[in-house]
């Protein structure tokens, strides 16, 4: 029979097989211990505890010591710098030190990522003026190019408005991307109960009268089996309680790696995907999208010039007393592999969508290579953007703003040509103001009883070259 401790024994006999519960066992702790050789005391290994759900966390399945340490590994949140090579450090994981001076090999670059497809797409490319800013060409599925080119000035878009439906590109040939992919939130169409796969977890949506939602939280299935379930952002309680954020960075460059090293877990790639934002409490403002999932695998890739939005949208603020802001969308992933070696690879964004406010008009950034989304308060004069801009998150890691969207956001307005204009230092939003152009009939408000949205989680991004 199993006896009850707080640790693992350290005296006494004990045989091979014998069970020692813990008696301070707790959801994703530690639930007992088993000998797994006869001794005094024996050599005794924990056994983790699931939660209620059955689910592990990465923290239990991870030990930071089967990785590499290199910072540029696989990292998550939103991306910067240039393709490295890649190999395997001495406790099998993956690293960029010593490795070949080519910029990886077969052995590092996973067997999926090096299939060129058939060609039976034959050549795609995207022209600036067939494919614009406000009328995107779109592409959905595994696509089997002979090359693939998106001209500079071109926009193609992807919905990912499922679990399953992201784009894939295979190409015999070149993959040019010197325009804009896009499959981020603009464009996605996803259910709000549609949970993430890989990308970053969405915010906890902001309490009204009425608690709001939890978000939802994003999967791993590595080699066919469910080993984690990150967690999302908690509800803001009922009587106006904040939502928390959601999670992206807890994805280690561990499970990012053995994600990729199994057909990103499924379906080529195609379930890639961050968990949708959720309304605000009694009935308050919507959630943001998530972004979704991108794949290529070129025999060989030029991105001069090109960038890959795979982010997250942002949640609402509320419209009324006693309703929540809504949560952002989770961030999405990008995985890029070429045969050839790759001088410039284009810039990919997968950061989160900010959670909403309750002052309004509102001005969020989303986009760009923000690893936290500056948020401001716009103010106004006679319905009309009055030129002062009130900063409330800072926000990080966002450079200079390349590549950053201002979202305005409030009920009854109109922005029209309206512009935010940021003032960054050391990667964060110092100071902003607007140009009113020709918005109109705004009414500032800081709503009562009404909670703010939480942060979706940010995506990750791999590239792999030189195989």
């Amino acid at each position: 029979m199993a006896t009850k401790s707080s640790a693992a024994p350290t005296t006494l006999a004990w045989s091979r097989g014998d069970f020692q519960q813990n008696s301070g066992a707790v959801a994703n702790g530690i639930c007992g211990w088993v000998n797994v050789a006869a001794g005094t005391p024996g050599t005794w290994t924990a056994i983790p505890c699931a939660n209620s759900s059955g689910q592990i966390t990465a923290a239990q399945i991870a030990p930071a010591s089967l990785q590499g340490t290199d910072a540029k590994l696989l990292t998550a949140g939103t991306v910067s710098g240039t393709g490295v090579a890649l190999c395997t450090d001495s406790n099998g994981g993956a690293t960029t030190s010593g490795c070949p001076a080519s910029s990886g090999t077969p052995a590092n670059t996973p067997a999926w990522l090096q299939y060129l497809g058939t060609g039976a797409d034959g050549a795609y490319e995207a022209t600036a003026a067939s494919c614009t800013a406000s009328a995107p060409c779109y592409l959905t599925g595994d696509r089997y190019y002979t090359s693939f080119k998106v001209d500079s000035g071109a926009y193609v878009y992807g919905n990912t408005a499922a679990t399953g439906s992201g784009l894939t590109i295979h190409s015999q040939g070149a993959c040019t991307i010197w325009g804009t992919v896009l499959m981020n939130w603009v464009n996605n169409g996803a259910p709000s109960t549609q949970n993430g796969f890989l990308g970053g977890s969405s915010g906890g949506s902001g309490g009204g009268t009425a608690a709001g939602a939890a978000g939802k939280y994003t999967t791993a299935s590595l080699g066919g089996s469910q080993v984690a379930a990150y967690p999302a952002g908690t509800a803001g309680a009922a009587s106006g309680g904040n939502g928390t954020n959601g999670t992206g960075l807890e994805w280690s460059p561990y499970l990012q790696r053995a994600a990729v090293n199994t057909s990103a877990s499924s379906l080529d790639g195609l379930e890639l995907v961050g968990g949708v934002g959720q309304q605000g409490g009694s009935s308050g403002g919507m959630g943001g999208q998530a972004g979704g999932g991108f794949v290529a695998m070129c025999a060989s890739l030029d991105g001069t010039g090109g960038v890959i939005d795979a982010s997250g949208g942002p949640g609402k603020p509320p419209a009324a007393n006693s309703t929540g802001a809504g949560s952002g969308g989770g961030g999405g992933v990008v995985i890029l592999s070429s045969q050839a070696t790759v001088t410039t690879w284009p810039a990919v964004y997968v950061a989160g969508g900010p959670g909403g406010l309750v002052t309004v008009p509102e001005a969020v950034a989303t986009s760009g290579t923000c690893t936290t989304q500056p948020k401001a308060t716009l103010g106004v004069t006679s319905g009309a953007f009055s030129g002062t801009c009130t900063v409330v998150q800072a926000g990080a890691g966002c450079g200079t703003g390349t590549g950053v969207v201002w979202n305005i956001l409030g009920v009854g307005g109109t922005a029209g040509t309206a512009v935010v204009n940021p003032t960054w230092s050391s990667g964060t939003l110092a100071s902003c103001t607007v140009t009113p152009g020709t918005s109109s009939g705004y009414t500032a408000a800081t709503y009562t009883t009404a909670g703010t949205g939480g942060d979706g989680g940010n995506g990750w991004y791999a590239e792999f070259a030189g195989w």
